[in-house]
C-alpha cells in the first residue's frame, strides 16, 4: 500500500497536457483500482519475448511522455488487464474508443470510399482482431474498434494501389511498429505476416501491449512479437531482414533526439510508413520527413493530407 500511495502523489505531482484532466486521471485509476482487487490474473499464452533486462531507466527527453511513463506504470503494476480500455490513458493512444464527437467525425467522414481499397485479408484480420478485443476487454465497442483500425490499414493501402501486391509484401516482410498504443494494429500486422513484428516503445508501454496481446493471442494465431526499448537493440535485431518501419502518430511525437537515433533503421526498410500529426513540441512533422528523407541515401518521399481525420493538416508520410 505503501508504493501506492506514493505513486498516487507522484501523480498529482505530474505535468500533463492540457486536454488531460488531473483529477480524472485519479479518479479513474481508483475505480479501476477497486474493480481489479478481486480479479487473480492467470497465466496466459506468451505472444513474443520481453527482455527481462528491459531498461526502465530510458532518457524519455520530454517531461510529458515522463509523465505517461510514470501513468502507465501504475496501470500495469496495479489494473487488472481485463479494464485496461477502461483507463484515462486510452484516450491519448486510442481516441476514437472513449470520445463521442470523435467516432461520430469518424464515421461521418470515413466512408466506403475508402474502406474499398483495404484489401479483403485485411479486412477479415482487422474484424477478428476487433472482436477478440472486445470479447476479452471491458468498455469497448466491436464497430467502433472495427473501424478505427481500418483506418490504420486505409492509410498503408493510399501509396500502394495494387492490394493484392501489398498483401503479398507484407505477408513475406517483418514489420516493425515504432509507437504502437496499446499493440491492438500489431495484432493484426502479427497476422498478417509470416515474417514477425518488433515493436518499439517505452518500457512501461510494452508491458501494457504485451499483456493485452497476451489475452487476445488465445483467440488470434499471430506470427511472434519482440519488444523493444532501446534504439540499439531494435537496429541489431533488424540486421539481415527483410522488413518495413510503420509509425502511427508515435515517431512525430518522439524527442528530436530520439528520431535521428532511427535514421539508420528507417534507410534500411523496404519503405517506412507514418501517420504524422503536424506539430509537436515545436517541430513542424511536415518539414522534418523532408529533411529526414533529405539525410538518407536512396530515398524519396510521398505525403498526402489525411481527408478522414478530425484534426487539420496530418498526413501520411510514405519514405521509400
Amino acid at each position: 500500500m505503501t508504493g501506492l500511495i506514493r505513486d498516487i502523489y507522484i501523480l498529482t505531482k505530474l505535468e500533463l497536457p492540457n486536454s488531460f484532466d488531473r483529477k480524472r486521471i485519479i479518479l479513474n485509476f481508483l475505480y479501476l483500482y477497486a474493480l481489479s482487487i478481486p480479479c487473480k490474473i492467470t497465466g496466459k499464452k506468451k505472444s513474443g519475448t520481453l527482455e527481462d533486462d528491459i531498461n526502465d531507466n530510458i532518457n524519455i527527453e520530454s517531461k510529458i511522455w515522463e509523465s505517461f511513463d510514470h501513468i502507465i506504470s501504475m496501470y500495469v503494476k496495479y489494473i487488472s488487464p481485463k479494464y485496461y480500455m477502461m483507463t484515462y490513458i486510452i484516450k491519448g493512444v486510442a481516441t476514437a474508443w472513449h470520445s463521442k464527437s470523435y467516432m461520430e467525425f469518424m464515421k461521418e467522414n470515413f466512408t466506403d470510399k475508402h474502406i474499398k481499397i483495404i484489401p479483403e485479408e485485411s479486412i477479415k484480420t482487422v474484424e477478428k482482431v476487433a472482436r477478440a478485443l472486445t470479447d476479452k476487454f471491458e468498455g469497448l465497442d466491436y464497430d467502433t474498434v472495427r473501424l478505427w483500425l481500418l483506418t490504420y490499414q486505409y492509410g498503408l493501402n493510399k501509396f500502394n494501389p495494387d492490394s493484392d501486391k501489398l498483401s503479398q509484401r507484407l505477408a513475406n516482410t517483418h514489420i516493425i511498429e515504432l509507437g504502437a498504443g496499446i499493440g491492438a494494429n500489431v495484432a493484426v500486422h502479427a497476422s498478417l505476416s509470416d515474417k514477425g513484428v518488433s515493436v518499439f516503445d517505452i518500457p512501461p508501454m510494452l508491458r501494457l501491449q504485451k499483456q493485452i496481446l497476451d489475452r487476445i493471442s488465445e483467440d488470434i494465431e499471430m506470427s511472434d512479437i519482440s519488444y523493444y526499448s532501446e534504439v540499439e537493440k531494435l537496429i541489431e535485431s533488424s540486421k539481415g531482414k527483410k522488413y518495413i518501419v510503420v509509425s502511427y502518430w508515435a515517431f512525430t511525437e518522439f524527442p528530436e533526439g530520439l528520431r535521428k537515433s532511427l535514421d539508420s533503421l528507417i534507410e534500411g526498410a523496404e519503405f517506412s510508413f507514418f501517420a504524422c500529426n503536424s506539430e509537436f513540441e515545436g517541430i513542424n512533422n511536415l518539414e522534418y520527413m523532408e529533411n529526414l528523407t533529405a539525410r538518407l541515401k536512396d530515398k524519396k518521399m510521398r505525403s498526402e493530407f489525411i481527408d478522414w481525420n478530425p484534426y487539420k493538416k496530418h498526413s501520411y508520410v510514405l519514405i521509400e
